[in-house]
């Protein structure tokens, strides 16, 4: 059980294995109003120079007047959990205490000096390089073009990153691809917003003749550096190398071919 020395109660060696509660009880024991003579106080209050070295622990909200003082003067303030102390008469207007801080005034020149020291608070964790913050996906289906002009193919996705500092991995898979008609190929490109990130087919569905032709897919793994947390949308478009006419046409998801886009935020 503790035992006294010197006025304190201390740990016995017997209390090893409730070390928190003794260290506990060790600290409530200590006789803080031995050294600093606390002030309790629970009403708004005028501070005067007979609070000059004390430390004033706020017990509800209040307000502390401060007036004039005499050079020299000091007080430390203090407040119970769930209470703010609010200031009058110090150098900075609108200065507010909570739990876990500490307010110190001193008079200095007819001036009275606030400073309040802020509870420290947990740095922020810090996420490994490489891991995966967050995924997202979407599809697509049918779609076919004429043009010789890059169009959308409707497979697109949007993510905001969680950091300006994480990369962007970027997959995507565009199957049943191929033309009807016409000696010409598909081509296919990925964007970010309107930046051509890629133009990553060129060729498919070539055969050198106007015979039909269809191929099993095409797609592309592309990493980015979006750098912003705002919203980045990517997509891809496709288009004819040559201009198509009549029943003429180049095409990608045919015959249930399900296009795909899956965006992964990875920690740099």
């Amino acid at each position: 059980m503790p035992t006294n020395y010197n006025g304190y109660t201390v740990p016995a060696p017997t209390d090893i294995a409730d070390a928190p509660a003794a260290f506990e009880e060790f600290s409530d024991s200590i006789p803080f109003s031995e050294y600093v003579a606390v002030e309790s106080l629970s009403a708004d209050t005028t501070v005067v120079d007979s609070y000059n070295g004390k430390m004033i622990f706020a017990t509800a909200d209040i307000t502390l007047t401060f007036g004039t003082l005499t050079d020299g003067f000091s007080v430390a303030v203090t407040a119970d959990t769930g209470v703010t102390v609010d200031y009058l008469g110090v150098d900075k207007a609108s200065q507010q205490t909570t739990a876990y801080q500490i307010a110190s005034v001193v008079a200095v020149n007819g001036t009275n000096i606030i400073s309040i020291a802020v509870a420290s608070t947990p740095a922020p964790a810090v996420v490994p390089q490489g891991e995966i913050l967050q995924v997202v996906s979407a599809t697509s289906g049918e779609a076919t073009t004429t043009s010789t002009t890059f169009s959308d193919t409707g497979l697109t996705a949007t993510i905001t990153p969680t950091s300006a500092t994480s990369t962007i991995l970027v997959m995507v898979l565009h199957p049943g691809i191929g033309k009807i008609g016409g000696d010409t190929t598909v081509w296919l490109q990925l964007l970010r917003g309107a930046t051509v990130l890629s133009v990553f087919e060129m060729s498919a569905a070539i055969n050198n003749s106007t015979q039909y032709n269809g191929v099993g897919a095409s797609g592309i793994n592309y990493v980015d550096s979006p750098a912003t947390t705002s919203a980045v949308v990517y997509k891809t478009q496709y288009k004819s190398q040559v201009p198509l006419t009549g029943t003429e046409v180049v095409y990608v998801g045919q015959s249930g071919g399900v296009g795909s886009i899956v965006l992964m935020e990875v920690a740099a």
